[in-house]
């Protein structure tokens, strides 16, 4: 059925199984004709490693720390790419957005920011203790976000 309106649905990429499957599930499932997708990578910053003698006689912390981000950035650029080029084969029109910080911060803000009418999720599949103990992205963003979350579950969950 053709959709009255443009939606924007924000889905949540890492690289992962789990997200690649939250994507293949909206493209054969939920998406509807006028759709356009963001596309959202987060990254958390890289830690900056102690002095200590062995590094301050060879890479200065701070360099190191822009090289691990550089890594960081590289990478998301890598999976946002994979994306682009599925949009492209089923002539789907997307946004991309990479940013590091608290995961389901970025995810929560890129969603108000871009208008998100639904935001799909993999999921790893985590029992309710490790959850707990953890804490899960996917219970952030409901949480904290006043549109519907679509959680898709890992394959093993079936």
């Amino acid at each position: 059925m053709p959709s009255p309106c443009p939606r924007t649905i924000l889905v949540a990429v890492d690289g992962s199984v789990y997200s690649e499957r939250a994507f293949n599930w909206y493209a054969d499932k939920f998406r509807q004709d006028k759709d356009q997708v963001v596309f959202v990578h987060v990254y958390e910053s890289p830690i900056t490693p102690p002095p200590t003698f062995a590094n301050c006689m060879s890479i200065p912390p701070r360099e190191e720390w822009e090289l691990m981000l550089g890594k960081a950035e590289r990478k998301a650029v890598e999976i946002l790419n994979n994306y682009e080029r599925k949009c492209k084969e089923i002539e789907l029109p997307f946004k991309t957005i990479y940013a590091y910080g608290p995961i389901g911060h970025v995810i929560c803000t890129a969603g108000k920011e871009q208008k998100a009418e639904c935001i799909i999720l993999g999921s790893r599949g985590l029992g309710t203790i490790r959850r707990t103990i953890l804490g899960s992205v996917c219970d952030y963003v409901t949480q904290h976000m006043n549109v519907p979350v679509l959680m898709v579950p890992s394959a093993d969950n079936r």
